[in-house]
């Protein structure tokens, strides 16, 4: 009830930020609910979905639900992500082709290879232990 009159206050013209800090109860509140870009990824699927569905300049015309509370949503702007550049993205790009390398290696080894199971003793292992000792 709280967030639909608050949105009735701010379609007669009330400021955004103002009309955050004194009501919002979330970390942004101090900077006016101004929560910077963000991504799609980045924000619950309710929140995400209602933000990303608003044009530049538009506002939920009702709450939003998420986890975390009730949400007015205004959209100031809105950007194009830059995708990262190779340098910010190149360890992460070696460690997977890495990860990729040596499984395909392991596979390949595992393709020719007679695998035999022994227990703790040396003795062979008829089946898989299905249970943890203490």
């Amino acid at each position: 009830e709280e967030a639909v009159s608050l949105i009735a206050e701010l379609n007669k013209g009330a400021d955004f930020a103002e009309t955050a800090k004194k009501n919002s109860v979330g970390p942004s509140a101090a900077q006016g609910g101004d929560l910077g870009y963000f991504s799609r990824d980045q924000m619950a699927a309710a929140f995400a979905e209602a933000a990303f569905g608003l044009k530049k300049g538009e506002m939920t015309q009702a709450p939003v639900q998420t986890r975390f509370g009730w949400h007015v949503i205004v959209v100031e702007d809105i950007r194009e992500a830059q995708p990262p550049s190779f340098e910010e993205k190149e360890q992460e790009l070696r460690n997977e082709m890495s990860r990729e390398v040596v499984s395909a290696e392991i596979e390949r080894l595992r393709e020719g290879a007679t695998i035999e199971r022994f227990n703790l003793d040396g003795s062979p292992l008829d089946e898989p232990a299905t249970k943890l000792a203490k």
